[in-house]
């Protein structure tokens, strides 16, 4: 089956995106945890920058996926995974990605964000 021309690279847009989404959730619930801390408001600050930053990426996705005639159209969170639809040059498509690969994913995302949170 031919690939439409720049699907791979949406698809790729669309995957990025998703782990980036869950990893701001993630972190916001952990910065009400840090905050709990004794030095929390200085590691509340550092993990704002981080979050700040990852938003800025997403807006910048989120343009990018326009420009390229698509959008994101429903999440649905499942219980082992998470349920994908969106939409590029007019066609729908789905992906499902398993929760514990996005885990992963999320980890080495959040390790290259740490290196330079700002």
């Amino acid at each position: 089956m031919l690939m439409e021309q720049g699907y791979q690279e949406f698809q790729q847009l669309v995957m990025r995106y998703i782990h980036l989404e869950v990893l701001i959730l993630v972190l916001q619930q952990d910065l009400e945890r840090i905050r709990l801390l004794k030095m929390g408001s200085i590691y509340a600050e550092w993990l704002g920058l981080v979050i700040d930053r990852i938003n800025s990426d997403l807006g910048k996705m989120r343009r990018k996926m326009k420009s390229m005639n698509g959008k994101i159209v429903e999440v649905i969170q499942k219980e082992k995974t998470r349920l994908v639809k969106y939409k590029h040059r007019g066609y729908l498509y789905e992906e499902e990605y398993l929760n514990s690969l996005i885990k992963v994913e999320c980890e080495k995302l959040l390790k290259q964000y740490l290196k330079n949170p700002c």
